[in-house]
């Protein structure tokens, strides 16, 4: 992650410009130490931002990931009627990207774990919570079933991906990464209740024969 890119400097360029991120990634940084490709990701992100979730884009200093980590983001709306199902003291965001749904989350929860297997991006979201004053979500880098902390858990959080390198966009739970049918044993051990994020195309019936307990 290039820390830069949250410099006032940075940004107040990127909030004057006024071409597309295509034109700025092809054009000269006027920034040492900062790609072009840098800047039109950031720039992107803050056009994304105003839209999908307005208060990031009205904070100074948020870094955006790259244009994909955005798309498979959940908008603010969405994560906050997530959170707004549920409330406790300990919630684990196992599949955590960017952070919106840990950051809706860690208003009805008083302790918010976010788990990140991409470093980089762990990174990131915690460098954003800093800037949003968020000292209740801690985050944790690398596979869930290894940097998870110990103890139980008042809602464990899943947002499985639903891309499959051969079939393309998937519905069927089984098809999902990581598969929530085989992991189901090992995370209740951990809590008494889950939430799974799933295809808008998901067979309700089989869903909830496969899951048993819904």
């Amino acid at each position: 992650m290039n820390s830069f890119l949250g410099s006032k400097e940075v940004e107040d360029f990127l909030r004057d410009y006024t071409g597309s991120p295509a034109e700025l990634a092809l054009s000269q940084s006027p920034f040492d130490g900062i790609t072009t490709t840098e800047l039109a990701q950031q720039l992107k992100g803050l056009n994304i931002a105003r839209r999908k979730f307005p208060g990031l884009h009205s904070t100074r200093g948020i870094i955006y990931p790259p244009g994909i980590n955005l798309e498979q983001t959940s908008s603010i709306a969405a994560a906050r009627y997530k959170a707004s199902l549920f409330k406790g003291e300990r919630l684990a965001d196992l599949t955590g990207g960017f952070g919106i749904d840990s950051l809706a989350f860690s208003a009805t929860f008083s302790n918010v774990v976010h788990i990140e297997k991409q470093t980089e991006l762990s990174d990131l979201a915690a460098y954003n919570f800093e800037k949003l004053g968020k000292d209740n979500i801690v985050c944790m880098a690398g596979d869930f079933d290894k940097v998870l902390p110990e103890g139980n858990y008042d809602l464990i959080y899943l947002d499985p991906s639903r891309r499959h390198s051969q079939k393309g966009k998937v519905y069927k739970l089984a098809d999902y990464s990581p598969n929530p049918l085989d992991i189901l044993p090992w995370l209740f051990q951990r809590t008494q209740r889950i939430m799974i994020k799933t295809s808008p195309l998901l067979d309700l019936s089989l869903g909830i024969s496969q899951l048993k307990q819904v």
